[in-house]
């Protein structure tokens, strides 16, 4: 029988149903999915199935990978994968497994210079990827995290949506975001540890301006997020200008030490312990 998991979000309360009839339907969901497949909800509707989505291109993955199982999702789909040598050896070989797949790498700008932000395992997994495109498949990114027993997780995510002309749009637009080094002077933003993050924004740049943005859980009150977030604001040579306390927008207003940028840091409460966290980086010159 083909297993699957539906995964509905509707704010920031998530909605499960799946096929097995539990009280608890992720109690018996093996821990390599949770960490490959369930660490980054978004929003809307995600189905998750232990077979390959439709769209997956046709590749010879190395024998060494095992099938976790696939994700579809808006117009992406990600598949995971469990390799059992360690992340250098795994990276190495799914580039040679997408190059004989006529695959072409290129480096990801955008990708490589969005080092700061909110920090979360996705993220630095994200930042631990090669992007490839193919005229017939169109873009796909490999991401590699550390697994148990000096094994690693692959993770390759593609769109739905493919043209015969998406590599040259995808490359124009990868060089473009490379122009401006934004993203690079983001500060890096550590989750408390008691936090759980249910959505990943990541970083988003045009312009003169950049904003990093998650979702997460956690017990601390809005004054303390802001504290907390103010205190490594500070480590990273960032001057505090005014600081705030609302009933449902707290923050903070910086300026980086060298004047260049300005940034505004919010923490919005949408329910009991649950928040929306943004930060909005504007350059002043």
């Amino acid at each position: 029988m083909k297993r699957t998991l539906t995964l509905l979000t509707v704010g920031s309360v998530l909605l499960f149903s799946s096929v097995a009839r539990a009280e608890d339907p992720l109690a018996c969901v093996e821990v390599d999915i949770v960490k490959t497949l369930l660490s980054d909800f978004g929003g809307g509707p995600t189905r998750i199935s232990r077979e390959l989505p439709a769209q997956f291109p046709a590749i010879a993955l190395p024998k060494t990978m095992e099938l976790i199982g696939g994700k579809n999702m808006f117009n992406y789909f990600t598949v995971a994968f469990k390799s059992g040598l360690p992340m250098e050896a795994a990276r190495a070989s799914v580039d040679s497994a997408l190059a004989d797949a006529q695959f072409n790498a290129y480096e990801r700008p955008a990708m490589r210079l969005a080092s700061g932000g909110f920090q979360t395992p996705e993220t630095r997994s994200w930042q631990n990827s090669n992007s490839f495109c193919h005229r017939k498949y169109g873009h796909l990114t490999a991401a590699f995290e550390k697994a148990a027993g000096n094994a690693t997780y692959v993770m390759l995510t593609g769109s739905a949506q493919r043209s015969p002309d998406s590599c040259d749009a995808t490359r124009a637009s990868l060089m473009l975001a490379g122009v401006a080094d934004q993203p690079s002077k983001m500060p890096q933003l550590s989750l408390p540890t008691n936090a759980t993050s249910t959505g990943y924004g990541g970083i988003s740049s045009s312009g003169d301006e950049a904003s990093t943005s998650i979702q997460m859980e956690t017990s601390l009150s809005p004054a303390e997020l802001v504290a907390f977030f103010g205190a490594q604001m500070t480590e990273q040579n960032w001057n505090e200008e005014t600081h705030w306390s609302g009933q449902k927008v707290s923050g903070s207003v910086w300026i980086s030490a060298d004047e260049q940028n300005s940034g505004v840091l919010s923490v919005i409460s949408l329910d009991d312990k649950q928040y929306k966290l943004t930060f909005q980086m504007t350059m002043l010159r």
